[in-house]
C-alpha cells in the first residue's frame, strides 16, 4: 500500500495485481472503499479501443481493528493481435469485508477490424461503469477511430483523479498517411500511431487506473496489436481520528450520497452514486449540477458540495426514502444543505404533492409533509423568519423534523404523509413544473443519508455528531447566531482571579441539545505538544467549568471540551481555545533612610518589570493609611508614610498581581 492523508482522512492504496490481505489499522471502525476493475485490452487491425473497468465506491462499512480484508486487484486485459488472438477483458477487482464481497467489473476488450462495433460496457452493479473505448476506423485509407470516453472521478485526495476511461480507436493506413492517434481518456491508452509506412501498436491503459488500451492499426503499414488495459486498484479510506468516522454500527442504512460520489465526466451518463451498496443511484437530472467547494457559511471546514442554480436539479429513484406504504413511519433522512444565491425557494421537494424538507420561501429549517411540521405552531410558515444562507443540518422523518441538532423549531405530528418521489429542485413547485408558483432555489447539497427506519434519539445524535465533526458545522439559529449544535458553547479561559502561576480557569456553556448528557470531558495540553490530557473530575451534567492546576508558569495551553452521553461516543469537541498561565512576580520594598516620628517620609516598592496592578504597604502588619492599593507605574509604587511612634517598625509590601503576573509579598520585613 501507499499511504497518504487528506483533510480528516488517511488513505491506503493497493496497487500490485493479485491477492493480498489488508489488516484494518488500530482504532479504525469504519472504512470507505474505492474499487477499480481492470481495463479491457485494445482491439487490433483498426478496431475499437478497450473499455474502462467499473469504479465502485462504498462508504461507511463497519470493520474491526485487526481484522483481515481480502483484496484481489484485477489485471488489465491483453490487447488483441490480428489473426492470432482477440483482446481480453480486464479482470474484476474485489474486496471482501465482513463476509460481503464488493466487486468492480473489468472492462470489455476492444473489437477487431475497421467498422467493428464498440464492445458494450460492463454492468455497473453497485458502481459506475467505465468509459467506452473509442470507435473503430472506417474501412477507408486515412481513417482514424474515435476518442475514448471518460470514466469516473475520485476526489478523495482533494484533487480530481480519473479512472476507468476508454482507450482510443484504431486507424487505417496503407502506408502513406501520417495520422494522429485517437486519444484515450481518463487514463485510457491512445490508439496506434500511423506514421507513413510504419504503424505502431496501440498504447496501454494507465496502470492502477483500470483504463482501456488503445487499438492497433489496419492497412499495409502493419496490422498492429492493441495496447493492454490498465490494472485496477483499491483505495481504503478511514478517519484519522476514529471519532470522526461515520457511525457504521447503526443498522438499516438505505442510501448514502456525498459530493464525492457524483459522476459527471460523461454528460450522457451522469449519476449521483449511492455509496451504501444498495444501488439507489440518482440518474435523472435537470440542467447541469456540478461539484464545487464552499468555505464559511457556518462551517469551519472547506465543504465539497453538489451545487446548482434554479435550472439545475435531480430526481432520486422512486421509493428512495422507503419501500413502505405512504402512511408508514419508516425512514430517517439526514441532509446537509444551504441556500447559495438570490433565489430561496425549495431544495428538497416532491413531484407528487406538497412535500418539502428543510427549505421553503426564504426559510431555512422548516418542513411540510402535506401539513406543516415545523414551525409546529404555525399552519403556514412566516416568510423570512428563518432566513439565512448558512449550512443547515436537517433530520426528517415521516412525522417529525429537527434542524441544527435541536435548535428550534423542531416538531412532530401524525397528520402528515411521506413522499416516495423525492427531488432536489425539480419537484411539483419547481420553475420547470409549476410556472405560476415557481419555488426553485440556488442550492448546495453536501450529503444525503437515509435509514430504513425511525432511528432512536441517541442514534440520531450519533449521525448528527458525525456530520458536525466532518464539516465543522457551527449551527445558526433563527437570529443568524452560531449556536454550535451538540457542541458545548462559549469555551473560554480566564486567569484574572488566579493567585498561582500553575493554573487556569476554564468555563463553557451547555450545547443546544443537552438531552441525555451526563458529563463533559475537558482536555488540555501545552500548545507545543500533540497529546491531550484529561482533567479528572466528578461526573456531572452541570460540570460547566473547572480550574486546571499543575501547569507550567508562563506557558500557553490549549483546551477543548465535549459532551458525554451514553451510547454516543463521537460528540463533537469545541473549537480549541488557549490561555497562558501567569508569570511569577517579585516585590522589593525600600524604606525611608532616616524615618522620624511625626515626619512624612517616602516608602517605595519595585515590582517585576512590565507588571501592572497595585501595591499595598503595611507597618507592623497593618495597612498604612494612604498607602493601600497604590497604582504601579513604570514597575514601581510609592507613598508617603508618617511614623506615629518612636521605636522599631516592621514594613512589608504586597503586590496585587494582574492578568500576566501573580500576586507577591516582600520576602522579609524591613525593620
Amino acid at each position: 500500500t501507499t499511504t497518504t492523508t487528506s483533510g480528516k482522512y488517511t488513505m491506503q492504496q493497493v496497487t500490485p495485481t493479485g491477492h493480498c490481505n489488508w489488516a484494518v489499522p488500530t482504532g479504525v471502525t469504519t472504512i470507505d472503499t474505492f474499487i477499480q476493475g481492470g481495463g479491457g485490452g485494445g482491439g487490433s487491425d483498426g478496431g475499437t479501443g478497450g473499455n474502462g473497468g467499473t469504479s465502485t465506491m462504498v462508504q461507511g462499512r463497519a470493520v474491526a481493528a485487526g481484522n483481515t480484508v481480502n483484496v484481489y486487484i484485477g489485471e488489465g486485459g491483453t490487447g488483441g493481435q490480428w489473426a492470432e488472438f482477440d483482446s481480453l477483458s480486464g479482470e474484476d477487482t474485489f474486496v471482501t469485508v465482513g463476509g460481503s464481497t464488493l466487486t468492480a467489473a473489468g472492462g470489455p476488450g476492444g473489437n477487431l477490424g475497421p467498422t467493428s462495433a464498440t464492445a458494450t460496457a460492463s454492468a455497473a452493479g453497485i458502481g459506475f461503469s467505465g468509459g467506452l473505448g473509442g470507435t473503430s476506423a472506417a474501412s477507408a485509407d486515412g481513417a482514424v477511430g474515435g476518442v475514448g470516453k471518460t470514466g469516473s472521478q475520485l476526489l478523495w485526495s482533494g484533487t480530481s483523479v480519473e479512472y476507468g476511461g476508454g482507450g482510443g480507436g484504431g486507424a487505417f493506413n496503407r502506408g502513406t498517411f501520417n495520422l494522429a492517434p485517437a486519444a484515450g481518456v481518463s487514463g485510457g491508452g491512445a490508439g496506434c500511431d500511423a506514421n507513413t509506412a510504419i504503424n505502431t501498436a496501440g498504447s496501454p491503459g494507465m496502470a492502477n487506473r483500470g483504463a482501456g488500451g488503445g487499438s492497433g492499426c489496419a492497412g499495409d503499414g502493419g496490422r498492429t496489436q492493441g495496447g493492454s488495459g490498465g490494472s485496477g486498484t483499491v483505495i481504503f479510506r478511514y478517519a484519522t481520528d476514529p471519532l470522526d468516522a461515520f457511525p457504521a454500527a447503526i443498522t438499516s442504512l438505505r442510501a448514502y450520497m456525498t459530493a464525492d460520489s457524483f459522476q459527471k465526466l460523461d454528460s450522457t451518463r451522469r449519476s449521483w452514486v449511492d455509496t451504501s451498496g444498495n444501488s439507489r443511484h440518482a440518474a435523472t437530472f435537470l440542467g447541469s449540477p456540478s461539484v464545487t467547494t464552499v468555505t464559511g457559511n457556518g462551517a469551519t471546514e472547506t465543504v465539497r458540495t453538489l451545487s446548482g442554480g434554479i435550472n439545475d436539479g435531480l430526481r432520486f429513484p422512486t421509493g428512495f426514502l422507503s419501500d413502505g406504504v405512504a402512511s408508514a413511519n419508516d425512514y430517517t433522512f439526514f441532509h446537509i444543505a444551504r441556500y447559495s444565491g438570490a433565489r430561496k425557494g425549495r431544495i428538497f421537494d416532491a413531484t407528487n404533492f406538497n412535500w418539502l424538507s428543510g427549505f421553503w420561501s426564504n426559510n431555512a429549517g422548516v418542513a411540510y409533509h402535506n401539513n406543516a411540521l415545523a414551525p409546529s405552531s404555525q399552519s403556514l410558515f412566516l416568510s423570512n423568519v428563518y432566513s439565512h444562507t448558512n449550512w443547515l443540518m436537517s433530520v426528517d422523518q415521516p412525522q417529525a423534523y429537527r434542524q441544527n441538532a435541536g435548535e428550534a423549531p423542531s416538531a412532530a405530528r401524525t397528520d402528515v404523509s411521506r413522499s416516495d418521489n423525492l427531488t432536489i429542485n425539480d419537484g411539483y413547485y419547481s420553475d420547470r413544473n409549476h410556472s405560476t408558483a415557481a419555488e426553485s432555489s440556488d442550492w448546495n447539497v453536501a450529503e444525503v443519508i437515509v435509514f430504513s427506519r425511525v432511528l432512536l434519539p441517541a442514534e440520531i445524535r450519533q449521525v448528527e455528531s458525525y456530520l458536525v465533526r466532518k464539516y465543522g458545522l457551527t449551527g445558526v439559529n433563527t437570529a443568524g447566531t452560531a449556536t454550535l449544535p451538540l457542541t458545548p458553547k462559549s469555551l473560554a479561559t480566564n486567569k484574572n482571579l488566579i493567585t498561582a502561576s500553575d493554573r487556569l480557569n476554564v468555563t463553557w456553556a451547555a450545547p443546544n441539545d443537552a438531552t441525555s448528557v451526563t458529563d463533559y470531558k475537558l482536555e488540555y495540553k501545552k500548545s507545543s505538544d500533540s497529546t491531550w490530557l484529561n482533567k479528572a473530575h466528578t461526573a456531572s451534567a452541570t460540570y460547566l467549568g473547572d480550574t486546571v492546576t499543575g501547569l507550567d508558569a508562563d506557558t500557553q495551553y490549549d483546551f477543548r471540551v465535549s459532551a458525554v452521553e451514553s451510547g454516543v461516543i463521537n460528540r463533537p469537541v469545541t473549537a480549541t481555545v488557549n490561555g497562558t498561565t501567569k508569570k511569577s512576580a517579585t516585590v522589593t520594598l525600600t524604606p525611608p533612610a532616616s524615618p522620624r516620628k511625626s515626619v512624612a517620609a517616602t516608602i517605595s516598592a519595585a515590582v517585576t518589570s512590565s507588571a501592572t496592578g497595585t501595591v499595598t504597604f503595611l507597618a507592623n502588619g497593618a495597612n498604612i493609611t494612604g498607602c493601600v492599593n497604590v497604582a504601579v507605574s513604570s514597575s514601581a509604587a510609592s507613598c508617603s508614610w508618617t511614623p506615629s511612634a518612636l521605636g522599631a517598625a516592621s514594613l512589608t509590601a504586597t503586590y496585587s498581581g494582574d492578568t500576566t503576573f501573580i500576586a507577591a509579598t516582600t520576602a522579609s520585613a524591613s525593620s
